[in-house]
């Protein structure tokens, strides 16, 4: 493991335009598709949770989408997020070791710290899935440090995947053509909020 994978990450995010990864990554990005994730009557959780990682995981396994380089961020607070309990979970779910970055701001005269955690997952055997169901769980009584925090790359084509809550996901890429597949495959599936921009970029 090495410093290899950051260097990989940032130069992913220069080609993407977007390299502060400001969020959200829909509307900071010239490129990008938004999904929508959680569907379904949300008074039943098991069935909503359960078609959100359905979904999630069916972009994650397309075909042309080979992620490499998992980034996890933790800013930890005092009642909710926790980078140690983060941790834990990743330990659980096989992801081993790992490089870490802290970057620090400071915001109104408040110094926040930002834990920047990178695996190397290229032919890893890690539990995804469950990975995917900390993510949609986590405003609901789950581990808020995975809530809008989770980020995997295909380094090798420039394609980012932000699962950011049970709601959506985000896709982006240097190159509209190296996410058309996922256009046309999961087409319907776009959050219809954004979908006249979403369609102008792919039907120019």
């Amino acid at each position: 493991m090495s410093l290899d994978l950051i260097k990989k990450f940032d130069c992913a995010l220069c080609d993407i335009d977007n390299p502060l990864l400001k969020q959200p990554l829909f509307y900071n990005s010239p490129i990008g598709i938004r999904f929508e994730i959680g569907y379904g009557d949300i008074e039943n959780k098991e069935n909503y949770f359960n078609n959100a990682v359905n979904r999630l995981v069916q972009i994650y396994n397309h075909k042309v989408f080979k992620p490499d380089i998992l980034r996890i961020n933790i800013i930890e607070d005092d009642y909710f997020v926790s980078k140690q309990s983060v941790l834990n979970v990743c330990k659980t779910i096989g992801l081993g070791e790992f490089v870490e970055r802290l970057d620090e701001s400071d915001i109104d005269g408040e110094i926040i710290a930002e834990h920047q955690m990178y695996w190397n997952i290229d032919k890893s055997d890690f539990d995804y899935k469950k990975l995917f169901f900390e993510i949609v769980h986590g405003d609901f009584g789950g581990n808020r440090g995975f809530v809008d925090s989770v980020y995997f790359l295909d380094s090798e084509n420039h394609i980012l995947f932000h699962p950011y809550d049970d709601r959506g996901a985000d896709l982006i890429a240097s190159d509209r053509e190296k996410i058309r597949c996922f256009y046309n495959s999961f087409n319907q599936w776009i959050l219809d909020y954004d979908r006249e921009k979403i369609d102008n970029l792919f039907l120019l």
